[in-house]
């Protein structure tokens, strides 16, 4: 449920790139709606539960397709009043929900004010090297090409969009594969003046298990959105 008239709004991405959009007790997204924000779920392009044609819909077409649905997240959110124009931010979990979430805001800056990465990718090409057989075939469905190109796919990753992202939080856990990405996105972004925090859980991987840790990270994003938003 949205609070009537919140001003400030978060999209919400979930792990993926083929997510399934369900009803469920999220800590995130029931923290976020304590703190007065309007929170929606997105059923981005590629994910699961809205028909074949709907699951396709990404492939070939992630930094388009599925970021366009982000921006349409916005605009409902701005047009139902649930928030103001320029105070929507998105958060992504995984490292396809923290890329998507990187690449709306890339995409659309003025209508995605600040993006809040949690474990994703930064740079896909580096993240096909790490990834496991089914990270490498869901990456080179969802660009459209085979790994033979890499300015290509780095300027479809959110390290091809330095000097266009302005506020960026990026949390990823210490054995997490996708974390020196982060760290070059981190410098890159303070070389430009952005606003970016980098967030390293000592001890955890991909996946932020620990019961204080995991508080820790919804205060993090919490945080960061009143900041930036």
């Amino acid at each position: 449920p949205h609070p009537p008239r919140a001003r400030r709004g978060v999209i919400i991405v979930e792990e993926g790139p083929h997510g399934r959009v369900a009803p469920r007790f999220d800590p995130l997204a029931q923290a976020l709606v304590v703190q007065g924000y309007s929170v929606l779920v997105s059923a981005y392009a590629g994910s699961l539960g809205q028909g074949r044609a709907h699951e396709r819909a990404g492939d070939g077409r992630w930094a388009r397709a599925a970021t366009a649905d982000l921006r349409d997240g916005a605009a409902y959110l701005v047009r139902e009043a649930f928030a103001a124009p320029g105070r929507v931010g998105v958060v992504g979990r995984g490292w396809f929900g923290g890329y998507l979430a990187l690449m709306g805001e890339a995409s659309y800056p003025g209508v995605l004010r600040a993006a809040a990465s949690l474990g994703g990718a930064s740079d896909l090409w580096r993240a096909w090297e790490v990834g496991d057989a089914e990270t490498r075939a869901s990456i080179e469905r969802g660009l459209g090409m085979k790994r033979s190109r890499e300015a290509a796919w780095r300027a479809r990753s959110p390290a091809g969009a330095v000097g266009i992202l302005g506020a960026a939080l990026l949390v990823h856990g210490e054995r997490d594969p996708q974390l020196p990405q982060a760290r070059a996105l981190a410098d890159a972004l303070e070389r430009t003046g952005a606003a970016v925090k980098l967030v390293v859980y000592p001890g955890e991987d991909a996946t932020i298990r620990s019961r204080k840790n995991r508080a820790d990270l919804i205060r993090q994003v919490i945080d960061f959105f009143t900041k930036r938003l």
